[in-house]
């Protein structure tokens, strides 16, 4: 045991600034103009994602059945895995956890995107393809980096599009079972506990702070 050397970051814990972790009410509008304005099969995706709050696993293995008008029935999802030195994608008949079952709302406002997916890819076996080709969740995740850097935004991954949407229900103050329900979580304290950030601008914390009569 003594011949064991441990780095002293290891028992770090690395803090994260909240810009890093979510979407903010500046960034947000940005990106989102930018995804409308540039409806690719790959971006209508990521705008799904920020409608929707799914894992980006979730995502990439929709098949068209799981969509009925405005609900999306989540039941599978994508896994990664190496063959040798090949890195394998595949769809699994299950989601990552049983919470994971489950059926999510979409928006009204955000059910043109469904429709420009039917249209771009009419007959394809899962919902997201190029081509014959399904999308995969390094697809998204390398669509979403370029979106940050022609925007001038820090560098996120889709996970930060879910905690964003999770702090967003949080804020608006939807009950509790909803918010695990379009999370696929078990109860709410994961969703507060990991996934509710402060999105908020500094303006926008100063008025908050302003209106506060005791202060």
């Amino acid at each position: 045991m003594g011949d064991i050397e441990i780095s002293k970051k290891a028992f770090k814990k690395v803090k994260k600034d909240p810009e890093e972790l979510v979407f903010n009410e500046s960034e947000m509008p940005q990106i989102i103009a930018y995804l409308e304005d540039n409806p690719t099969i790959i971006n209508l995706a990521i705008l799904l994602l920020f409608k929707t709050g799914m894992r980006v696993g979730e995502l990439v293995a929709l098949k068209p059945e799981d969509i009925n008008v405005n609900i999306i029935h989540v039941n599978r999802t994508e896994i990664c895995y190496y063959k040798g030195d090949k890195k394998i994608y595949e769809v699994r008949d299950f989601p990552k956890t049983e919470a994971g079952i489950r059926d999510i709302i979409v928006p009204e406002s955000a059910l043109w995107i469904l429709k420009k997916i039917q249209l771009l890819n009419p007959f394809g076996e899962y919902v997201f393809m190029r081509g014959k080709e399904r999308v995969k969740t390094y697809n998204i995740r390398t669509a979403l980096q370029t979106a940050c850097r022609r925007l001038n935004i820090s560098q996120k991954s889709p996970n930060k599009i879910r905690k964003t949407y999770g702090s967003i229900l949080i804020d608006s103050g939807a009950d509790e079972s909803l918010i695990i329900s379009q999370m696929g979580h078990t109860d709410i304290k994961t969703t507060k506990g990991h996934y509710y950030k402060d999105r908020k601008t500094d303006k926008h914390k100063a008025e908050i702070i302003n209106r506060i009569v005791d202060l």
